[in-house]
């Protein structure tokens, strides 16, 4: 129940990893394979042996006053031994007390530590971590591309019934010019002057046949 939902689009994320650990590379990878548009923030922790604990609660305060959006605590696999440090109170206590929402991605699909379970989301792996984060960016990606795809067509089919607008009135501005102009009135002269000669002719023949 206390459990807070991640944001689908994250602008800001902090990472805590081992320095030069696989886990840390793992997850910038995968942030660059995605594209990521979000600002990330490397803290980098001991994330086993002597100190460990304590390095890993300031890691998570410094994280919690930094104010990112969410923030991914992530470690390789392990030993059970190894990745103790992940169940130890102060480090639990400290993952439940951060004010962001915070990814646990600790170890392989089979790792479960207390940070996991007090975590607002656990992830298998690091890199599934990082995939999770990324998520609500890929979608609203996909999103805009079937946008774009229909805006395109809609931008599309208004210039082809503009351009047969214009090319209608253009087609009528052109009628409009004095030469064609000129050439129907002669035309229509000349077809008033043959129905004007038939006219005639035929009243004629009429006059004549009447007289005989």
């Amino acid at each position: 129940s206390r459990k807070r939902p991640l944001p689908e689009r994250p602008r800001r994320v902090v990472l805590i990893t081992g320095p030069g650990s696989a886990a840390e590379a793992d997850v910038l990878r995968t942030f660059a394979l995605h594209a990521a548009p979000f600002q990330i923030l490397v803290r980098h922790a001991r994330v086993q042996g002597q100190g460990s604990v304590e390095d890993l609660v300031a890691a998570l305060a410094e994280a919690s006053a930094a104010r990112p959006d969410a923030v991914l605590l992530a470690r390789g696999g392990g030993s059970l031994e190894d990745l103790w440090s992940f169940n130890e109170e102060l480090v639990v206590r400290a993952v439940a007390a951060c004010s962001v929402p915070v990814i646990s991605a600790i170890g392989h699909e089979t790792d479960t530590t207390l940070c996991a379970l007090a975590a607002d989301e656990r992830a298998l792996t690091p890199t599934a971590g990082a995939a999770r984060l990324c998520r609500g960016w890929l979608a609203a990606r996909g999103d805009l591309a079937r946008l774009a795809t229909v805006l395109e067509a809609a931008a599309a089919h208004f210039l082809r019934q503009r351009r047969r607008v214009v090319e209608r009135r253009l087609r009528d501005f052109r009628q409009q010019e004095p030469r064609r102009r000129l050439d129907r009135a002669r035309h229509a002269l000349a077809d008033l002057e043959r129905r004007a000669c038939a006219a005639a002719a035929s009243l004629t023949l009429t006059r004549r046949v009447r007289a005989a």
